[in-house]
């Protein structure tokens, strides 16, 4: 079953199906625990008995600190459903497209901008360069774009 022995001994305690003696018959156990509220009870039960000795949490608190946590899975689930909520696996992948982008575009622009400035002065090349920088990050916008689709 794979609970631990504490876990076995309150739900004896609190008087589930499955205990004869000594014995432990798992599959009456399991049949009384898939009632929601023997779960309920019995999972909370296990939680303040859990709780250190400084917790004064009383059994009412920690069943609603348990629903709360079972709404806030609830409201996760329906927001990646709905979109919202982006998986790593599509992070990565537009991280790696991000990437792959502005190295296409710097390469790019690294071999095109040296014969564009040959026997310009130091103004010019100011001038040209600030232009071809405006230029590279409007290409590489526009291929962000481009992978993003």
């Amino acid at each position: 079953m794979g609970w631990p022995k504490r876990k076995l001994k309150l739900a004896k305690k609190i008087g589930a199906d499955g205990f004869k003696s000594c014995r432990v018959y798992p599959e009456k156990l399991l049949k009384w625990y898939d009632n929601p509220d023997n779960k309920l009870k019995l999972d909370s039960a296990f939680a303040l008995k859990s709780s250190t000795s400084n917790d004064t949490r009383t059994l009412e608190e920690v069943k609603l600190s348990i629903a709360i946590k079972d709404e806030k899975l609830k409201e996760l689930e329906i927001t990646k459903r709905e979109g919202e909520f982006l998986s790593p696996e599509e992070v990565d992948d537009f991280l790696l497209k991000l990437r792959l982008a502005f190295e296409s575009t710097v390469k790019g622009w690294c071999l095109e901008l040296p014969p564009k400035l040959v026997g310009l002065t130091q103004p010019e090349i100011e001038t040209k360069i600030n232009n071809e920088v405006t230029t590279l990050l409007a290409t590489f916008k526009e291929q962000i774009k481009i992978g993003m689709k």
